[in-house]
């Protein structure tokens, strides 16, 4: 295990300056809609607040996700697991009528790696016994004007054939989120059913738990220095990157990571520590990586966890497997 232990070290990796995210990934940011209902050539407010929320991670199919819930009048309606990295904003599972969530064969992309105008792509789906087709297109740039300000968005049209016939339109900005929703209704003889409008109220922001807690950061563990959060990893794994991301922070916060092997077998004791490293937060959302480098003879296989601190108080830990 001394060999194990002394060729594993931290290398640090500061990435505050790297490329803004597509999306704010905080646990607890929350985008609050204005809702709009239109039938029959009148358009009404909607009864009901609708919101979208980052609720968290949870594992699914050996992946650290983020839980993308809808919420409607405070009440969680739909949860999708969801990466947002390099190649885009990409769903991996969804909660069907039922609330169980069900994994799809190949991820869904919501929001592409590379924005541009006339990409286009499809997406077909089984939520439980009902199969969704949709074609999407990026049809351009526009400015859109919703209560949350003015906005260049991208403008990102969805065509759904089936389980019924639907047409949404989207306006993404990115560091923002979507900043407008039309879902369009029609009879197959093109007659008007329902048209809803969302219209972002206020700029996304991580909003206080029911203790009063904000979360200061978002964290996880990936085989990749931008890769999507995993909880699985091969012996063979080059490097494991602890990557956080923080909020609101005050200034020169200290963020600290250190690994610990908790079940390793005869390679080490339970909850032996292997090393640390600490980075200093020079902005309110500064985000970094912490880098554990494969030892010379590979992984010692079982279990981990990292945990990190912020100033030296543990707000996160997330636990790994290595096989």
């Amino acid at each position: 295990m001394r060999r194990f232990i002394s060729t594993a070290a931290f290398f640090l990796l500061i990435a505050s300056a790297s490329a803004t995210p597509l999306i704010p990934t905080t646990e607890g940011t929350t985008w609050r809609y204005n809702a709009t209902d239109e039938t029959d050539g009148s358009t009404t407010p909607a009864g009901s607040q609708v919101c979208y929320r980052i609720g968290g991670t949870e594992p699914f199919g050996g992946k650290e996700l983020l839980k993308l819930e809808t919420v409607v009048d405070d009440i969680s309606v739909k949860t999708e697991l969801i990466a947002v990295d390099q190649s885009g904003i990409r769903s991996f599972a969804r909660t069907d009528n039922g609330g169980n969530m069900t994994g799809f064969s190949s991820p869904q992309i919501i929001v592409p790696g590379e924005l541009k105008e006339g990409a286009s792509w499809d997406c077909s789906e089984e939520i439980g016994d009902v199969r969704v087709q949709q074609h999407f297109t990026i049809t351009g740039a526009e400015q859109v004007s919703v209560p949350g300000g003015t906005f260049q968005a991208f403008h990102l049209q969805s065509k759904q054939s089936t389980p019924i016939s639907m047409v949404i339109d989207r306006w993404f900005v990115i560091g923002i989120g979507f900043v407008k929703e039309i879902a369009t209704q029609r009879s197959p003889t093109g007659e008007l059913l329902h048209r809803r409008t969302l219209e972002l109220a206020k700029l996304p922001a991580p909003e206080t738990r029911p203790n009063g807690s904000v979360p200061k950061l978002s964290v996880g563990v990936s085989s990749e220095p931008a890769g999507e959060f995993e909880t699985e990893f091969s012996q063979t794994a080059a490097s494991l990157y602890a990557r956080w991301e923080g909020h609101d922070l005050r200034e020169n916060a200290k963020v600290r990571a250190l690994w610990i092997a908790e079940e390793v077998g005869h390679f080490a004791p339970p909850d032996y520590k292997i090393d640390e490293a600490a980075a200093t937060a020079n902005t309110p959302g500064a985000r970094g990586s912490f880098t554990l480098s494969r030892p010379d003879k590979g992984w010692a296989p079982g279990k981990y966890r990292v945990e990190f601190y912020l100033d030296d108080t543990l707000v996160q830990t997330v636990k790994v497997t290595i096989k």
